[in-house]
């Protein structure tokens, strides 16, 4: 049994803080947190950085077995006064070694005292030792990383749940009550300091006490260098934090200035152009007052007054004024168009708002992200906010009138299928805008149902609530629909998985032709020939069936009013067949020439005639599981993508799956459930970098039909930099242009987010990413030495590797050869197969797979690789990064195949991106230690501000030498690995090269290439005659973030210095003896003790990135690097 109890006498506080003064050195704490204002719930209470946050108490011990909780700010019992309380702490937080769960977290509530005035100058933790959850993500042994998992699973204890602090229902202020997902933004300082909170409170710093001890012990040395590497992460994103990155909130508020503006110009010129349509002065009058926003008006303007026709009829029986109406009107009336925009600028004008009410109230005005460590495997950040990207990759499809379409194949003006939530609908519209544009930076890869999609972080997803039917309450509550991020999605499927959301995968499709009785047997008639029909000579379709198995094929054939006659025969097993002859003629409504389904035909009948078809065409080539699959030979597998996407039309979750041995190519078989609405058990994800085209589109709804690998998805629009004016023009093509003559908010009304991400006052953002980071990981993996003579020489990797699959010189590659070799190498890295790689380069897969088989043969190391990484990944069950981190696979052991293909390809692409991450992490840590050693790094001098995966950007004092801090950045980020890392057992390292660019907004940035030097202006930083200018209002107030005092190193010392400051204790100093022979290596150890020195024996490849072990093992010590030099001299 714990010792717990609340401390709430100054003289407690006093024995507490000597208890740990005179303790261990190692002390866990945990804080509780809320806010001011009087709301029940509010995100506030997780947001260090809101002036309303407040830390209400917290717990700390020295010991698993005790802790104690001291209550600051519950509301109504306040028996002591924080600033004297943490004055009194002060010692213990800036010179004892801090253990935390999720201590950046901790670290930004310590930040916050100041700013609410609970301490009198910044409080911080000094000494960050150590964090359980990155401790427990090192490991790689748990999935969830969370304190109540961990101690569920690895203590076999159950922590008390927040919401039962509460009572049975957690209510907010108006008696509603609040939903769990909410449950953790309520307001900790309405609770008493009852003995429930005590406890509650102080679990959570014995408990990770508890799991330090258990976790360390197990951290061998390759992952214990793994996890010192993370804590100097953990304390330089704090500080970027902390710092957060610039906004320019008076351009986002004039931006939504202008949008009220605008926006009754817009409304007036729309209104003019309906009342210009007629001479009818009441029907003049009733265009210039109408609500656009009622059905009963708009019907009364459109079809009574201006006498304008539409086939779509509302639930009543009237002509519909739905968006799909108004889309097909916009075609033939310019003033539904400007409706349609009127739309679009509202939706802007939300978008502008929702950044002003959420993202803009922080103390400094500026947003501060949080950088999760532990969500991706591969150890790659995952960042929320700001993100500006909304879009998907080019091999994504979306789905149009005539079937699946590869979004870089999209040509403007063709229909895609657009979903309504609340109906569950599905219609064709023409896109409002098409995006095409080029993109680098992160991509989510989320794995659902054994497949990869793939989504700018910001892009929006659309779920539904799921959840206990039992009250009425909860069925109210059941059944909502959410739009979220992708990145939250991401967060989702790292931690808490999606079992309270369901995906729509389907839809039900709006209208659509209904067949008559003679037409659906027509129907019926064209899938028979589809399936099992050959073209006689004659003209005539021939069937026959020599499965006596199969009656029911054959009843429906008589039900059809065919005759089927009886044949002997001994070439079959039942030694007989039946046969009958069909008129093409009779299924040409169908049918083409060759057979094929006409799309356009099929993707037009209405839900209960596709449902028919789904049933026949099941009954015909159904698979072995009859009623939930439907088969193809590859040869014929243009019939597999219309039945898959009539399938998503009428209701149907499906999924494409390759089946072996079946015609000369394989088959692909579509499967069914008849759920539109998908929950996923499985769920990973992972985050990609990306240098290439994005896609999206926008439609009315928001949200529309995608398929990637063969998984169709429901997924929301893309924003764009937008554009609409008063003026306007009809083009050649018949569309509406906007023409932005005038004024920006009178006149028309444009704008750009990227522009509003911005550097502070007098500073510049410099910003570099990795060219070819994961082909250059690729290279060192492998050892292909072709790829690493291609780095060696500064060539073009995929030119490369093109020369080498086409027989070509390098000078004499083809860009179509180029692409085709890129698009192969990227199949390596993300996992896809010759039938993806085929539908991308618009190769058949026997031409895509003779590509592959190539490129594996010619470069053997990587085909050679790949395949060892996905048996030994699957096998082992965790692969590894090329530093030794640990990436478990959780699908390998799954019994479903195609989920288990999932862990295959993580297989493969973590160890890439895991290898990419730790060099990014590895320049992070030497960009920082040589900015502080050049007297460079702080606020006001160069911070980072952003992290984009394989690109870092930082905030510049324009009064430095931009030149010399980006020379000093140069020599940071790209790098040896060895170096730093002696044991790693890569014989050639391959080249790594980055490229910069520079401005005052990072949508405005300039390139700047390596060799061209920047010149300082009166404004700032310019690269030639170019230069990011910017005039801002300043929002923000001045800030300092303080550097924490921890020893960071960039190369391999030639000397350590360790001075032990601990008890004099000769276990310890064995457990230090064996530290160092354990980690053998060339750097020579001097050992400081009672002011005396001397050289030891045994030299190590410890260095100061140790310092947090070598003193916890001693008791305490400090750790220096030094010059050999240096030391003779102390000696």
């Amino acid at each position: 049994m714990r010792d717990y109890q609340v401390v709430r006498t100054y003289e407690e506080v006093d024995a507490l803080v000597k208890e740990l003064e005179d303790g261990p050195d190692l002390i866990a704490w945990d804080c509780e947190t809320g806010f001011t204002s009087a709301e029940t719930v509010d995100k506030r209470a997780l947001n260090t950085r809101h002036p309303d946050f407040i830390v209400v108490g917290f717990s700390i011990t020295n010991s698993k077995n005790w802790a104690r909780y001291v209550p600051l700010r519950h509301d109504n019992d306040r028996p002591l006064e924080p600033i004297k309380v943490w004055e009194k702490f002060r010692k213990i937080f800036e010179t004892k070694e801090i253990i935390a769960h999720n201590a950046s977290f901790e670290r930004a509530a310590l930040a916050s005292l100041y700013r609410a005035g609970d301490v009198e100058r910044p409080l911080e933790m000094k000494r960050v030792g150590h964090d359980t959850m990155i401790m427990a993500n090192v490991l790689g042994k748990y999935k969830e990383v969370g304190l109540k998992a961990l101690t569920r699973e690895v203590l076999g204890e159950s922590q008390t749940e927040y919401a039962s602090l509460f009572g049975a229902e957690v209510m907010d202020k108006t008696g509603t009550k609040i939903v769990s997902s909410k449950v953790k933004k309520t307001r900790f300082n309405s609770l008493p300091v009852s003995p429930e909170v005590v406890n509650y409170g102080c679990d959570d710093s014995a408990l990770c006490m508890e799991l330090f001890e258990v976790f360390y012990p197990q951290l061998d040395e390759t992952l214990k260098r793994i996890y010192s590497v993370e804590m100097q992460i953990l304390l330089l994103m704090s500080q970027a934090e902390e710092f957060g990155v610039g906004v320019d909130w008076a351009g986002i508020q004039e931006a939504h200035n202008q949008y009220l503006t605008f926006r009754p110009k817009f409304e007036t010129k729309v209104r003019e152009e309906f009342a210009a349509m007629t001479v009818d002065p009441e029907l003049k009058e009733l265009a210039r007052h109408a609500n656009f926003g009622s059905p009963k008006q708009m019907r009364a303007l459109l079809y009574e007054g201006l006498g304008m026709k539409t086939t779509r009829t509302s639930g009543s029986g009237e002509m519909s004024t739905d968006a799909k109406a108004l889309e097909a009107l916009s075609r033939k009336h310019v003033a539904v168009r400007s409706l349609l925009s009127l739309r679009e600028i509202d939706n802007m004008g939300r978008r502008l708002k929702k950044w002003l009410d959420e993202y803009s109230d922080c103390f400094d005005g500026r947003v501060h992200p949080s950088f999760n460590q532990v969500r991706v495997i591969s150890g790659r950040f995952a960042a929320s906010d700001p993100s500006i990207q909304q879009c998907v990759d080019g091999s994504t499809e979306v789905l149009t009138p005539n079937g699946w379409v590869r979004f870089d194949e999209l040509e403007d003006g063709v229909a895609v299928a657009q979903y309504h939530p609340e109906s569950r609908g599905i219609d064709f519209v023409v896109p409002e805008a098409v995006v095409r544009k080029h993109y680098t930076g992160d991509m989510v890869s989320l794995n659902m149902w054994g497949r990869n999609y793939l989504f700018t972080p910001d892009h929006r997803m659309l779920s539904r609530t799921r959840g206990p039917r039992g009250t009425q309450e909860e069925r109210e509550r059941r059944g909502k629909w959410r739009v979220d991020t992708a990145a939250d999605w991401a967060e989702w499927g790292q931690n808490r998985g999606c079992k309270d959301r369901s995906f729509p995968r389907a839809g039900f499709k709006l209208g659509g032709r209904v067949l008559s009785e003679v037409e659906r047997l027509s129907l019926a008639l064209a899938i028979c020939v589809q399936a099992d029909a050959y073209r006689h000579t004659a003209g005539n379709y021939d069937w026959y069936e020599v499965k006596v198995a199969r009656p029911r094929k054959m009843q429906q054939l008589l039900d059809l009013g065919l005759t089927l006659k009886e044949y002997d025969s001994d070439a079959c097993i039942s030694g007989k067949y039946w046969s009958t002859k069909i008129k093409p003629a009779d299924v040409s409504m169908w049918l083409n020439d060759d057979k094929s389904f006409k799309e356009e035909e099929l993707l037009n009948l209405s839900v209960e005639d596709m449902r028919f078809f789904i049933k026949t065409i099941h009954m015909w080539d159904g698979s072995f599981t009859h009623e939930n699959g439907y088969k193809q030979s590859n040869e014929r597998i243009k019939a597999v993508h219309i039945v898959q996407a009539i399938g998503t039309l009428c209701g149907f979750s499906t999924g494409l799956n390759d089946i072996p041995g079946i015609g000369t190519e394989g088959a692909t078989q579509v499967t069914f459930c008849d759920r539109d609405l998908r929950k996923s058990d499985y769920f990973q994800s992972e985050v990609v970098p990306w240098d290439n085209m994005v896609y999206c589109v926008q439609v009315p709804t928001s949200y529309f039909v995608i398929r990637r690998e063969g998984m169709p998805q429901i997924t929301g629009n893309c924003p764009k930099d937008w554009l609409w004016s008063i003026n306007t023009e009809i083009g050649e093509d018949g569309k509406v242009k906007f023409i932005p003559e005038g004024t920006n908010g009178e006149d028309y009304w444009t704008g750009n987010f990227r522009k509003f991400i911005i550097a502070g006052e007098n500073k510049t953002l410099c910003t570099f990413d990795y060219a070819n980071q994961e082909i250059r990981v690729l290279a060192g993996i492998t050892q292909e030495p072709a790829m690493l003579k291609s780095f060696k020489q500064n060539l073009d990797p995929h030119k490369t590797a093109a020369s080498l699959v086409f027989g070509k010189p390098y000078n004499d590659v083809s860009k179509t050869e180029r692409q085709q070799a890129k698009g192969i190498q990227f199949s390596i890295l993300y996992g896809s197969g010759a039938k993806a790689l085929g539908e991308q380069l618009a190769l058949s897969k026997d031409e895509a797979q003779d590509i592959i088989d190539t490129y594996k043969s010619r470069l053997s190391k990587v085909g050679g690789w790949e395949a060892q990484s996905r048996r030994q990944g699957v096998a082992d069950g965790f692969v590894t990064s090329w530093f030794g981190r640990k990436m478990t696979l959780w699908a390998a052991s799954n019994p479903d195949p195609y989920i288990r293909s999932g862990a295959e390809r993580l297989a493969v692409n973590a160890q890439i991106q895991g290898g990419a991450a730790d060099y990014t992490k590895l320049a992070m840590i030497r960009a920082w230690a040589l900015l502080k050693q050049a007297g460079l790094w702080g606020t006001d001098k160069v911070m980072l501000t952003m992290n984009q995966h394989d690109s870092l950007t930082f905030e510049v004092s324009d009064d430095l030498d931009m030149n010399k801090v980006r020379d000093i950045l140069q020599e940071a980020v790209v790098f040896d690995a060895r170096k730093m890392f002696p044991k790693l057992q890569i014989p050639v390292f391959p080249r790594f090269d980055v490229d910069w660019e520079l401005g005052k907004t990072w949508g405005g940035s300039i390139p700047w290439p390596l060799e061209e030097k920047a010149t300082k202006t009166e404004t700032g930083w310019a690269i030639g005659s170019q230069e990011d200018t910017l005039e801002v209002q300043a929002w923000s107030k001045d800030e300092t973030v303080d550097t924490p005092q921890v020893q960071v190193v960039h190369l391999v010392p030639e000397a350590l210095q360790v001075v032990w400051t601990g008890k004099v204790d000769k276990a310890r100093l064995q457990a230090f003896t064996d530290m160092l022979k354990s980690n053998s290596g060339d750097t020579v150890v001097y050992f400081t003790m009672k002011g005396q020195t001397k050289k030891l024996a045994t030299k190590t490849a410890l260095s100061g990135l140790d310092a947090n072990r070598i003193s916890f093992v001693l008791g305490g010590a400090e750790v220096h690097e030094r010059t050999i030099e240096e030391m003779e001299e102390m000696l």
